[in-house]
C-alpha cells in the first residue's frame, strides 16, 4: 500500500513542478506567460456537464430513475466542486489496468504506472475514483487506509459529494463496475443514497 502511495505522490508532484518550470521559462517578449494551468480541467468537466444526460443515456450504466435525477443533483458549474489549491498533476484513469505489481514475499510492490494519455492538472479528489472503484473493488477499508497513508486528518461531507459528482463525469466503467460489484445499488431511489453507499465515510474521522 505504501508503495502506491509513494508513487503516486512522487510522479504527481515531479511532473507538476516540471509542467510549472516549463510554463515559468516560456516567455512572450521578455516577459512570462500568464497562463491558466487548470484550464483543460476546467473545460473537461465543463464538457462533460453540458452533455450528461445524453452520455448516461447512451451509455446506459445509470438506472433511468438515476438519470432523471442527474440535474437536480449535479451543480450548475461544476468548477464549484473544487479548490485551485488542491490541484496536483493527475493522471486520470488510474486503474488495476495501469498499475504494474510484481509479486514479492507474498505481497504486491507496484513497479510502474502507465498509460497517461489523459493526465492533466487536476483536484487530487477525482483520481480517486477510478483506484476506489477499480484498483480497490469500492472497499471502503482500503480507500480509509490508502487515505491515512496520504496525510488526510479528516472526511467531509463535501467531499463524499464531490467525488459522487466526479464519478458521474468520469468514464463509464467506473459505473457499470460499481454496479457489477453492488448489484442492488442499482434500487437507490436517488442520487444521494448513491453517494452515501459510495462514498461516505462517517467514521474516517475516528480513525486512529
Amino acid at each position: 500500500m505504501k508503495c502506491i502511495l509513494v508513487l503516486l505522490k512522487d510522479v504527481g508532484r515531479l511532473f507538476e513542478i516540471c509542467i510549472l518550470f516549463q510554463l515559468i521559462m516560456k516567455k512572450n517578449n521578455g516577459h512570462f506567460l500568464q497562463m491558466n494551468i487548470d484550464t483543460a480541467f476546467r473545460k473537461y468537466l465543463s464538457g462533460i456537464n453540458e452533455s450528461i444526460i445524453e452520455i448516461h443515456t447512451v451509455f446506459a450504466n445509470l438506472p433511468p430513475h438515476l438519470i432523471n435525477n442527474l440535474l437536480d443533483y449535479l451543480p450548475d458549474d461544476p468548477t464549484s466542486l473544487f479548490n485551485r489549491e488542491d490541484f496536483v498533476y493527475i493522471h486520470n484513469d488510474i486503474n488495476c489496468r495501469h498499475v504494474i505489481c510484481e509479486v514479492k514475499e507474498n505481497a504486491l510492490d507496484v513497479t510502474g504506472i502507465i498509460d497517461f494519455d489523459d493526465a492533466m492538472i487536476g483536484d487530487w479528489l477525482y483520481e480517486l475514483v477510478a483506484l476506489f472503484i477499480s484498483s480497490f473493488s469500492c472497499r471502503k477499508e482500503l480507500l480509509k487506509a490508502f487515505l491515512k497513508e496520504y496525510g488526510a486528518v479528516e472526511w467531509s461531507t463535501t467531499n463524499s459529494y464531490t467525488l459522487m459528482c466526479y464519478t458521474l463525469y468520469h468514464k463509464p466503467y467506473v459505473l457499470e463496475t460499481v454496479f457489477s460489484i453492488n448489484p442492488s445499488w442499482t434500487n437507490c431511489g436517488t442520487l444521494d443514497e448513491l453517494e452515501k453507499l459510495l462514498w461516505d465515510l462517517e467514521d474516517f474521522n475516528t480513525i486512529e
